[in-house]
């Protein structure tokens, strides 16, 4: 049985590179990887959730109405991760998955309780009633917000935007929110959400992206060496 996983943090985590690099070492210990960077602007929804990023909806919408296209988009992969999970060394890696509705839609709502309520709500909706696989592990990467839009601030220019932070990004009040609604869910997942921190002992700098990799690897090397049929050890 093969491998899903999904890579989650807050904006300018450095999500995309851990997810390439790890696509390399699966790739070259002989798995068989899909890597797909979540929400597919190029997708059948992503003009709908690029137009929400870019403040063109307002900026007060409902969490439950704002995850619906993030959760539909992901609803169009279910039959391709299905397959990854079928093969004796597939591995369907995710750059963002659902976490990123609980905590980037969590950080609208004021309560622990709000957003507990919330998070099981989604589940429910996208994992029961629509069916979307949920993924075997998730690596969450927290920036403190501060270093996080400074990070967003290196990025290239995006598709669905042509501002330097979208309505997310640009909120360093919705960055902390969604920052501390990550890690409740991290708390609440203790069994899937692997937390690996991504940021030096100052706060301030982000730790050699090769390091935080070699953590990554460590952290799933149980679920990979229990789960796949692999032509040799995964680099660590």
């Amino acid at each position: 049985m093969g491998v899903f996983i999904s890579i989650e943090g807050g904006d300018g985590a450095g999500k995309g590179t851990q997810a390439r690099l790890l696509t390399q070492g699966l790739q070259e210990a002989g798995a068989e990887v899909k890597l797909e960077a979540f929400p597919r602007y190029s997708g059948p929804l992503g003009g709908i959730i690029g137009a929400y990023l870019n403040g063109d909806y307002g900026t007060s919408n409902h969490p439950v109405l704002a995850s619906l296209a993030y959760t539909f988009d992901r609803s169009l992969v279910t039959d391709e991760i299905r397959h990854y999970q079928q093969l004796s060394n597939g591995v369907y890696l995710a750059d963002r998955f659902d976490d990123s509705n609980d905590g980037h839609q969590g950080a609208k709502l004021a309560t622990k309780e709000e957003r507990l309520a919330l998070f099981e709500h989604l589940k429910n909706f996208e994992h029961g009633t629509i069916g979307v696989p949920e993924p075997d592990k998730t690596i969450l990467l927290p920036v403190p917000p501060a270093l996080a839009q400074e990070n967003i601030d290196k990025k290239n220019a995006r598709s669905y935007t042509n501002l330097t932070r979208d309505m997310h990004e640009a909120d360093t009040e919705h960055l902390q929110n969604a920052y501390d609604s990550f890690m409740l869910l991290a708390e609440q997942n203790p069994d899937r959400i692997i937390v690996i921190d991504p940021v030096e002992a100052d706060r301030k700098t982000m730790r050699p992206m090769e390091e935080i990799q070699t953590d990554i690897r460590r952290a799933l090397l149980p679920i990979l060496t229990e789960r796949l049929e692999l032509q040799r050890p995964i680099e660590t």
